[in-house]
């Protein structure tokens, strides 16, 4: 809990609790935090939920709310990890603008799939990412975000 309002103090956001409305459980989180990726601070985006609700759209309707806030907050870029043999979240992810970047490493050095989804100010063409200072994609090519 302590983590979460240390992330809440320095994103203006941090997880949000999820609960189901018809029987007032918990039954999930999703939020955002920053860890360390290809040597900077990056921030990721993560939902987590119980077994139970897992295709529920739980992550879609709490996913978007908070995509929101940090398109307002922060812009630039948001990085998500996903387990490869979570597929439903792997579906779900790109549902929410995120694009497959690579594969790569946890910290407990697991493989997981590399998600990223810029913010609308870089996909209208802005040269860089204001977050990353990546190169933005270029607005007459066809090629998607990798």
């Amino acid at each position: 809990f302590d983590k979460i309002l240390g992330r809440y103090d320095d994103l203006g956001f941090a997880e949000q609790t999820v609960i189901e409305r018809s029987t007032g459980e918990f039954v999930g989180y999703s939020g955002a935090y920053w860890f360390e990726f290809g040597g900077r601070r990056s921030l990721g985006f993560s939902n987590w939920f119980i077994k139970r609700v897992w295709g529920e759209r739980y992550a879609l309707e709490a996913g978007e709310p908070l995509l929101s806030m940090w398109e307002e907050s922060f812009g630039g870029e948001i990085l998500a990890l996903i387990h490869p043999d979570n597929d439903k979240s792997r579906k779900a992810t790109p549902k929410l603008g995120f694009n497959w970047l690579q594969k790569t490493l946890d910290r407990e050095r697991s493989l997981v799939d590399v998600y990223r989804r810029h913010s609308a100010s870089v996909m209208r063409g802005i040269s860089t990412c204001l977050g990353c200072g990546r190169p933005s994609p270029d607005e007459a090519s066809s090629t998607p975000l990798a």
